[in-house]
């Protein structure tokens, strides 16, 4: 089950300590925070790292059809630019014939 899937991403979170400014904090409570901190990082690390492995399959076919899709751009504007060269020609030869027949 990865947590990534679906439209929806809604990770769950546990409550952060909330204290005020006013407050005095202990070394205990600023310990506690950076750890939740940290844990949350690591958390989030993994769920990245299970999504990269998830979709290397599909990363690498974007990696390779990529280059092709280049080259079928530049196919594809070769052949536009062929038929507008022909369109030209025969626009040419029927402008010629038809000043030959006046």
């Amino acid at each position: 089950m990865c947590p990534l899937k679906g439209s929806d991403l809604q990770l769950e979170r546990f409550e952060t300590i909330k204290l005020s400014l006013t407050q005095e904090l202990c070394d205990k409570d600023l310990a506690v925070i950076v750890l939740q901190s940290m844990i949350r990082g690591c958390a989030t690390n993994v769920r990245m790292a299970e999504g990269l492995t998830l979709n290397a399959g599909l990363m690498l076919e974007l990696r390779t059809t990529h280059p092709l899709w280049e080259d079928s751009q530049v196919i594809m504007q070769m052949k536009e630019e062929r038929q507008r060269r022909a369109e030209e020609h025969r626009r040419e030869l029927l402008h010629n014939v038809r000043s030959d027949n006046y």
